[in-house]
């Protein structure tokens, strides 16, 4: 602050703060670009979950952190949110109105090469990361959505048991599968217990 020649610098250079706003969208098996708003956004919900800090971690633990918020119609326009669903999500004429997106916050704009190596490999390697986790959770999401018949939020014993059978599973592994993914013993199943615990239950009855 005493010197002015350093203060007036800073006035040149201005704010060393930058915020990019950005969302992903992701391809069908097939190849073709998803055009659901709804599932867009509950990819980058997932993003948001993988990289953002957790009550009680240690925020030196993370390499990449991003924070998210939502730009609905009401405070931008129908003409901002149709240009953005249509030239950067591609998912134009999909129902709703409100886009989730998330924000990197960068307080050194020339942050590139360090003495370490490259800066932008980082982030690189940990979105691609996030994202492959981010995937693989919203898959097993769509799962848990498919054998939800009654849309009720949870999973009961019939519920699973049709889908496994159509599937061609046995009735000991829809026992087993429903006896370690059933913690509190409650006679249903959220989709935490059920997400947690099928990859678990997939690997062990391949490996039988």
């Amino acid at each position: 602050m005493a010197d002015k020649e350093a203060m007036q610098l800073l006035c040149e250079i201005v704010p060393d703060q930058n915020i990019i706003t950005y969302a992903f969208n992701f391809k069908n098996t097939d190849g073709s670009l998803n055009t659901d708003l709804a599932l867009a956004n509950r990819l980058n919900r997932a993003f948001y979950s993988k990289l953002s800090i957790k009550p009680g971690e240690d925020i030196s633990g993370y390499k990449l952190i991003v924070s998210t918020t939502d730009f609905d119609a009401a405070h931008y326009g129908e003409v901002f949110i149709e240009h953005y669903k249509q030239h950067l999500l591609g998912v134009s004429g999909a129902n709703g109105s409100s886009i989730t997106v998330l924000r990197s916050t960068v307080l050194d704009p020339w942050l590139a090469e360090t003495s370490k190596g490259s800066f932008l490999n980082v982030l690189q390697h940990e979105f691609r990361q996030a994202g492959s986790d981010s995937l693989f959770r919203n898959a097993l999401v769509q799962v848990f959505e498919d054998i939800d018949k009654n849309k009720d939020g949870v999973l009961e014993v019939a519920e699973i048991e049709a889908k496994f059978k159509s599937l061609g599973y046995q009735d000991e592994e829809i026992t087993m599968f429903w006896d370690m993914s059933d913690v509190n013993k409650d006679s249903i199943l959220s989709m935490e217990e059920f997400i947690q615990h099928l990859s678990e239950f997939l690997v062990m009855t391949s490996r039988n």
